[in-house]
């Protein structure tokens, strides 16, 4: 191709040019009609493409706003739970000592002996015998009168206690009955939460 030299002649040949390429379809060109001006599979998916991706965009939103009101929330409980535990701070810092005690008694009489017997139920066998107990929640202990077919059965006991029930166990007394006639062992014990 022979190009002219001046400046006009190549402005109107790359005009001419232009003017070419325009008149040629472009490759990538879809034909959404299609041949026979019906719509086309591919207009079809896109659009349920695009309703699948609104859903799960607005499934989404949803969760989000979801989970900020619970995070509200929870910063609402944290908050009056903050206030309620300064306001307490703030008042035990002006009870006097005598109220302070009696604070702490009255805790004391509050106390469950639930956990002391857990701990004694825990270590419990068959083998023993329980003909007492008497719980003092102030003290946080229980004392127990038990019975059992042999001293080693009763020590092992009082160690299981030690073990898995996580208490103190104190052996006061042990005796052999005489009026049984098989002659187990009766012994009091003192458990007491460490």
């Amino acid at each position: 191709m022979n190009l002219p030299h001046s400046t006009p002649h190549r402005f109107a040949h790359a005009l001419d040019v232009l003017r070419a390429r325009a008149r040629r379809p472009w490759p990538w060109r879809a034909d959404l009609l299609g041949s026979h001006g019906s719509i086309s599979w591919l207009v079809v998916i896109l659009w349920l493409l695009a309703l699948l991706l609104a859903a799960l965009t607005w499934g989404d939103w949803m969760a989000l706003q979801q989970r900020e009101a619970d995070v509200e929330l929870l910063e609402e409980r944290f908050q009056a739970l903050a206030t309620r535990q300064e306001r307490a701070l703030q008042a035990e810092r002006y009870l006097s000592p005598l109220q302070r005690d009696q604070v702490e008694e009255f805790a004391k009489q509050q106390a469950s002996p639930q956990l002391l017997l857990d701990r004694i139920g825990a270590a419990w066998t068959p083998q023993i015998a329980l003909l007492r107990l008497d719980v003092d929640t102030l003290a946080g202990q229980a004392n127990l009168d038990i019975e059992a077919r042999t001293l080693e059965e009763e020590f092992a006991f009082a160690e299981r206690l030690r073990r898995y029930g996580h208490a103190e166990a104190t052996l006061q007394q042990d005796a052999q009955r005489t009026d049984d006639p098989d002659r187990a062992i009766g012994a009091r014990l003192r458990v007491s939460s460490p």
